[in-house]
């Protein structure tokens, strides 16, 4: 996609089961309706220039994990429903967006969605999330932090990176979990974002090149 883009317009990727992956460029600022309806996407992060994501942008598609930035205020009727494979939701706004009708699930979906989902937000508003009336409906709801590589070269006594490996105060996780929600072994990481669990916080760490 270009990087002047401005919005992924309506139903742009309707039905491209053969989608697995894509990276929206930070530029567009919504997601129109039907934009990734029943798309083969496995995993989405949202850029943080995204206002709002309309009615049934990436209804039933395959995604595990959906990350959506600080900036989105709102999303549209049965946005992410349908997703039968949602096993993580990642939020970084601190105040909930907007949700309107169905965005995680529907009447006769309850089985597969919201409840089964586990939503991370930031560590100072998870209070706002658990007694909001929409996203309070998430199974689990954590909070998370976020940490890039600049940030842990200035804390190297808490956060470091040796070998592909991420290492909290001296000592190597045993494992962490990739943007595609699944665990895997504290080892040659590829570049990539990663979550690991630190202190009882769930930390988002970016391995990227020094």
């Amino acid at each position: 996609l270009p990087k002047s883009i401005k919005k992924i317009a309506e139903s742009m990727f309707h039905s491209c089961r053969r989608l697995n992956s894509i990276e929206i460029p930070n530029s567009v600022v919504v997601i129109e309706r039907e934009a990734f309806y029943s798309s083969g996407l496995s995993t989405i992060e949202i850029p943080s220039s995204v206002v709002s994501i309309e009615d049934y942008a990436f209804y039933c598609s395959q995604l595990t994990s959906v990350i959506l930035p600080s900036s989105v205020e709102t999303i549209g009727d049965e946005a992410f429903m349908g997703n039968t494979l949602l096993s993580k939701v990642i939020c970084y706004a601190s105040e909930p967006p907007i949700l309107n009708y169905d965005v995680f699930e529907g009447y006769y979906f309850d089985a597969f969605g919201v409840r089964n989902t586990n939503l991370y937000v930031p560590c100072a508003n998870i209070e706002d999330y658990k007694s909001h009336k929409d996203w309070g409906k998430f199974s689990s709801i954590e909070c998370v932090e976020s940490v890039g590589f600049s940030e842990m070269k200035e804390s190297k006594d808490v956060f470091s990176i040796v070998n592909n490996q991420i290492l909290v105060n001296g000592e190597a996780l045993a494992f962490v979990i990739n943007n595609s929600g699944k665990k895997i072994a504290n080892k040659n990481l590829k570049l990539g974002v990663y979550f690991a669990n630190i202190e009882g916080k769930m930390v988002k760490v970016f391995v990227q090149n020094n």
